[in-house]
């Protein structure tokens, strides 16, 4: 039985890790491709997309994740030159996708699931 002291919501969220970019949509870019790119069921080019809030996104690779119910973020290991490769793929991959050249970042965030 888990006993929870403190803040207690009804509400959930998640915890993330991802090696990409924070997104808005630009202004030269129709909006079925960007709802394509945002919203698609599958993610696309095997990246991850978490809305944030009302016009922001992140958009990149998924290193760590985990749920507020009681889980801790799983436990991951990735080096400096895995990072390089997957940092690399995610900037082709939304240039082939929406024509933007971003520069990748490690993000952390919370959202609601």
């Amino acid at each position: 039985m888990k006993i929870r002291s403190g803040f207690v919501s009804n509400s959930s969220s998640s915890s993330f890790i991802v090696l990409g970019a924070t997104l808005s949509k630009p202004k030269e870019i129709d909006e079925d491709t960007w709802n394509d790119f945002t919203c698609g069921e599958e993610p696309t080019y095997g990246l991850v997309c978490h809305y944030l809030d009302g016009k922001r996104y992140v958009v990149g690779k998924e290193i760590a994740s985990g749920y507020s119910d009681g889980d801790s973020m799983e436990e991951t290991e990735t080096s400096f030159e895995e990072l390089a490769v997957m940092s690399k793929e995610v900037k082709e991959s939304v240039k082939k996708m929406i024509g933007l050249d971003i520069e990748t970042k490690l993000i952390t965030g919370t959202r609601n699931s």
